[in-house]
């Protein structure tokens, strides 16, 4: 069957490999020149695409992938966003994220009409080059250990709104393109708030429904134990909630993300998320390169001191916005211009948010390819600002904080860092469950990481921080927050699964301590060449604890019986 569908389609084949090879030897060739992999494969769909060396004919071919693409997107932003997250900390920064997105579009706004835009095509790439780059930002902040300090908390609670406004903006543009397609035709108000009533309930009907279904039926597939269940389930959640509010009259991407945000709330969050990730790498990779497919360099030779001009407006207009707003809500002069600095390129959703415009009717051929070739030259430099940030360091410190607000008031409110000890326990079986309750004794506090969802709802009812996933899959080490721990421990008696975990955790964490269960001593050496600081190794914990039963018995110093142990401290 695998034969006749390859046969049927050569096509399809053949432009799936041109474009995946293409795109991982521009990402490796240009992350040597540390290029983060989204422009990467926007230049390697421009250079393979009809308009370059035409070894991709029809993008078209690739369309299905790329909506699968979007879906996933925003099916992994809301499950990544916990519901009441934004809340935990201060209310100031969700304020300075919502001020930091109103102040980007209505400054970009009037820059866009300077371009000779009409007001409606002028706004929606306003919308565009409003949001900044999640993936690439916090990839910067996590590799200089900065994401819980004071710059990278606000940067982060910005993103996150900005990932919030992402459907709210989508919904945006399609309604401009619907009022001017429009034309003149003044439009019924009754019918208009009627299906925008019946659209609305439909989907409240929907969340409801999801908030009852999903759980359950993820719970099942956790009992089941198959990782291809879970798997299947959350890739179907997001493709039929996409499709039932494509159906209610929204976009697929408003549907796909509200699924997330609705499995976000569940313990299975992060093992689904860890799952779906590599999928939606893979597609994201083919809708990129497919992306960059539409980027004529024709055009671009006549418009380049526009792309030039517009790529330095746009980051000097973004970053006295959201430097302006996080000042005036938040943090000191020097955290907010530095966040405003760090968020001051154009972001993966812009350039979802101009196809949405191009497809709408918006944002005419000529104008997508001038925004489309600014987001990547702001994605690629990116570290540019942020650099100039460090080098005017001294001059930035010397601003002073918004006088309506009290001195230092939520810049340090609520820095994890300093909080007590943080260790991660993998596993909560017999010794993961003494471990942790030691640990809770002496006020470390500990997250714990745990297949077992029942065991997981149990004792997230009791108090305890618990993570629901497979401890040796990098996603769920990263939601559980190994980056920023001081010590792992992993009980769980799978030994394979440690030696991962010991690999990964230290890749991730070089600093922090790691503590690991093994079975037979081969393994515990194994496990030390991986990053793992101590090992308890069964046979040779069951061995001294006989010895001591026999020194014991025979008035003997345990000590003398033996030379020296294999456990290590």
């Amino acid at each position: 069957m695998s034969v006749s569908l390859a046969a049927g389609d050569p096509g399809l084949m053949s432009s799936l490999f041109v474009v995946l090879a293409l795109a991982g030897l521009t990402a490796l060739a240009m992350g040597r020149a540390g290029i983060a992999a989204i422009p990467a494969f926007l230049v390697a769909g421009a250079i393979a695409g009809p308009h370059a060396l035409g070894l991709v004919p029809d993008a078209d071919q690739l369309a299905g992938i790329s909506e699968l693409a979007i879906v996933l997107l925003l099916f992994g932003i809301g499950l990544h966003i916990e519901p009441g997250e934004l809340g935990k900390g201060s209310m100031s920064l969700v304020i300075a994220g919502v001020a930091a997105v109103l102040a980007c579009v209505a400054l970009l706004f009037p820059a866009a009409l300077l371009f000779g835009l009409e007001w409606a095509p002028a706004l929606a790439v306003a919308m565009a080059l409003a949001v900044s780059s999640t993936a690439v930002v916090l990839r910067r902040l996590m590799q200089r250990r900065e994401l819980r300090q004071p710059t990278g908390r606000l940067a982060l609670a910005i993103l996150i709104v900005q990932d919030l406004a992402v459907p709210v903006l989508l919904i945006a543009i399609d309604a401009l393109g619907r009022l001017k397609a429009g034309g003149d035709t003044p439009p019924d108000p009754l019918r208009i708030a009627l299906v925008a009533f019946a659209s609305v309930a439909g989907v409240a009907g929907l969340l409801v429904a999801s908030r009852i279904v999903l759980p359950r039926l993820l719970r099942q597939a956790s009992i089941v134990g198959s990782d291809e269940v879970m798997l299947a389930l959350g890739v179907a959640t997001a493709i039929g909630a996409a499709l039932a509010t494509n159906a209610l009259g929204f976009s697929y991407e408003l549907g796909a993300f509200l699924s997330g945000l609705i499995l976000g709330a569940t313990p299975f969050r992060h093992q689904v998320g860890a799952l779906i990730g590599p999928a939606r790498d893979f597609f994201l990779a083919v809708f990129f390169t497919t992306l960059g497919m539409a980027i004529d360099p024709a055009p671009l030779a006549e418009l380049w001191p526009a792309v030039l001009i517009g790529g330095t407006l746009m980051i000097v207009i973004k970053t006295i916005a959201i430097g302006g707003a996080a000042w005036a809500t938040w943090g000191t002069g020097l955290v907010a211009a530095t966040a405003g600095l760090t968020l001051a390129q154009a972001g993966e959703f812009s350039l979802i948010l101009l196809e949405a415009g191009h497809d709408n009717g918006l944002i005419g051929e000529r104008t997508q390819t001038a925004a489309v070739a600014i987001v990547v030259l702001s994605l690629i430099l990116t570290p540019v600002p942020i650099a100039v940030g460090r080098w005017l360091n001294p001059l930035l410190s010397r601003l002073p904080e918004a006088p309506w607000r009290r001195a230092g008031a939520d810049e340090n409110a609520h820095d994890e860092a300093h909080d007590g000890a943080r260790c991660i326990i993998g596993g909560f079986g017999p010794i993961g469950r003494v471990a942790a309750e030691h640990l809770e004794r002496v006020g470390v506090r500990t997250t714990i990481i745990e297949l077992n969802e029942k065991t997981v709802r149990t004792n997230t009812a009791l108090g305890r921080k618990m993570v629901y996933g497979d401890l040796s899959r990098p996603e769920v080490l990263e939601s559980a927050g190994v980056r920023a721990a001081q010590a792992l421990i992993l009980t769980s008696p799978d030994e394979n699964a440690n030696l991962r975990a010991c690999q990964i955790g230290r890749s991730m964490n070089p600093t922090m301590c790691i503590v690991t269960r093994m079975n037979h001593l081969g393994k515990g050496l194994q496990a030390k060449s991986l990053g793992a600081d101590a090992i308890v190794v069964e046979e040779v914990a069951a061995a001294e604890a006989m010895e001591r039963i026999v020194a014991e018995r025979f008035g003997v110093d345990p000590e003398k019986l033996r030379d020296d142990s294999f456990t290590e401290s």
